[in-house]
């Protein structure tokens, strides 16, 4: 997975006694697969706290809700729950890039704030029935798609706690 981190290979680069190298997207990437003693490892080689953020101000809580990696949500907040709080140059918080049930609950659970828009003025639950309504326009959708399910799931969810909320 590249494409997201702060360096590709190169001067940032740090060779490990294992196999793996670390270099400046390793958090990032880590993060997003669930490697959580990869993601322990880089951080500490590369000098970062768990609140780093890329040239995109994409965080590690980013890249776990992103790929619905509840064990390391978990970690990340148990280090530092103001990561709740942190948002990308977007104005996208974790819960807008939270990719499953699992993951929004994971971090509303937290308390995670769920009427923060983004810089498009954006809830992460308005920003989800925009990509299910794009995904639904798309001319090969099928309702059956494993994504346009789970996206509508989120959907269903994150709007059930606007419900609740009033």
């Amino acid at each position: 997975m590249s494409g997201f981190g702060m360096a590709p290979f190169g001067a940032n680069h740090i060779s490990t006694t294992h196999t793996t190298s670390i270099d400046a997207s390793t958090p990032w990437v880590a993060a997003s697969d669930g490697n959580l003693p990869l993601l322990q490892t880089s951080l500490s080689a590369l000098k970062l706290t768990v609140a780093a953020q890329d040239e995109n101000g994409y965080t590690c809580l980013h890249a776990a809700a992103s790929y619905s990696q509840l064990p390391i949500i978990e970690w990340l907040l148990t280090q530092d729950s103001s990561l709740l709080h942190q948002v990308d140059k977007d104005g996208d918080s974790a819960l807008h890039y939270a990719s499953t049930v699992e993951a929004c609950q994971s971090l509303v659970t937290q308390s995670i704030d769920v009427q923060t828009r983004n810089h498009s003025g954006k809830t992460a639950l308005e920003a989800k029935r925009a990509e299910l309504d794009e995904l639904i326009q798309d001319e090969d959708f099928e309702e059956t798609d494993p994504e346009a399910v789970t996206l509508r799931r989120v959907v269903e969810y994150l709007a059930s706690l606007s419900t609740i909320s009033q």
